[in-house]
């Protein structure tokens, strides 16, 4: 019996800040156009789902790094196309697997792991200065 592969993700693709040319800036801008957004969690938790505030810090169609690069998480899925939209609804939903993370995220279980170890390492250091 053969087995069946299935298909590679596709990687997480970055555009760094020096690639963004104003034909790129005006395109994003048409693609998705700025609109009011929530300014509390109670302002989005009952809003539109899936969420269209690309630009918000806990959508999770795109991260944007202190250097200006923009990370497409799944680039070849549209924001709508996402089976989750918003880290915070899925925080709500409870604790779930690093797979089950890495999925969402578009990273490896061992990706997440290395995240979740240096997160808790920089919580010890800020709990250590704060004592």
């Amino acid at each position: 019996m053969k087995s069946i592969r299935r298909p590679r993700p596709i990687k997480p693709r970055s555009v760094s800040p020096r690639r963004m040319n104003p034909g790129h800036l005006r395109l994003m801008s048409v693609a998705y156009p700025p609109h009011e957004r929530p300014r509390t969690r109670a302002d989005c938790c009952h809003g539109p789902r899936p969420c269209p505030y690309v630009g918000c810090v806990y959508h999770l169609y795109l991260d944007v790094t202190p250097a200006g690069s923009i990370t497409y998480n799944c680039p070849d899925l549209e924001p709508h196309e996402l089976e989750q939209t918003c880290a915070l609804d899925v925080a709500d939903g409870g604790g779930i697997s690093r797979e089950r993370v890495g999925a969402l995220v578009n990273l490896t279980w061992a990706r997440i792991q290395q995240i979740e170890v240096e997160v808790l390492a920089h919580m010890a250091e800020v709990k250590e200065l704060s004592a």
